[in-house]
C-alpha cells in the first residue's frame, strides 16, 4: 500500500510541477532540498513530510487536498480530473449566486435535460 501510494503521489507531484512550468532543480531549491532527494519524491521512492508537502503545494500553486485526493487509490489520477473539479467549483459559485427564480429555472432546465 505504501509503495503504491508513494508512486501515485510522485506521479501527481510531477504532473503538478509540469503544469506549473517548473524544473526539478527550481522546485528542490524552493523546498530547500537536494535535487536527488526531490527526484526520489517524484519517482515515488519516498513520501514528503507534512512540512515539505505544505511548501510543495505553495510552490506548485496546488492544494494539498488536490494532491492527496488525486494520489489516493481509486481517485482519478490525471490532470483532467483536477481541471474538471475546478470547472465544477466555478459552476457551483455561479449557481449559488442566482436569484431564487432563476435558480428554480436552472433546476427545471436540468430536469428537462435529464429526461431527454
Amino acid at each position: 500500500m505504501y509503495e503504491a501510494f508513494a508512486a501515485e503521489l510522485g506521479h501527481v507531484i510531477r504532473e503538478a510541477r509540469h503544469r506549473a512550468g517548473l524544473r526539478q532543480d527550481k522546485v528542490a531549491e524552493a523546498l530547500q532540498l537536494s535535487v536527488p532527494l526531490y527526484a526520489r519524491m517524484e519517482r515515488g521512492k519516498m513520501i514528503p513530510s507534512v512540512a515539505v508537502l505544505r511548501d510543495l503545494c505553495l510552490t506548485l500553486n496546488v492544494s494539498s487536498e488536490a494532491l492527496l485526493h488525486l494520489a489516493t487509490p481509486g481517485a482519478p489520477g490525471d490532470a483532467a480530473s483536477h481541471e474538471d473539479l475546478s470547472s465544477l467549483r466555478a459552476l457551483l459559485r455561479r449557481v449559488r449566486a442566482l436569484p431564487e427564480a432563476r435558480f428554480q429555472s436552472f433546476l427545471s432546465l436540468l430536469d428537462t435535460l435529464e429526461d431527454a
